[in-house]
């Protein structure tokens, strides 16, 4: 999840980058519960080679995008994020 630039070049450019990350339970979730877990991740915040954060993509590997409504979960936690950070 990010901020596009560019979306008629060639090379996409995507700052402000979040991704979700998986968190494996240590225990069993009860029957009936999800299994997964997900976190909302900033880029450059917890990878070991500590990329900056943006990302440069070629066209030819997107199939999609999507603009997300203000009301949005995952808008929602960037918000909440940037909030938290900014303290």
């Amino acid at each position: 999840f990010g901020h596009l630039a560019n979306p008629s070049g060639q090379w996409l450019k995507l700052t402000d980058v979040y991704y979700l990350q998986q968190n494996t339970p240590t225990t069993p979730a009860p029957k009936g519960q999800p299994q997964a877990q997900f976190v909302l991740q900033k880029l450059g915040k917890a990878e070991l080679h500590a990329p900056t954060d943006m990302m440069v993509i070629n066209r030819d590997q997107v199939t999609l995008w999507e603009n997300l409504k203000s009301d949005s979960p995952v808008i929602t936690k960037i918000e909440e994020e940037k909030k938290a950070s900014a303290k």
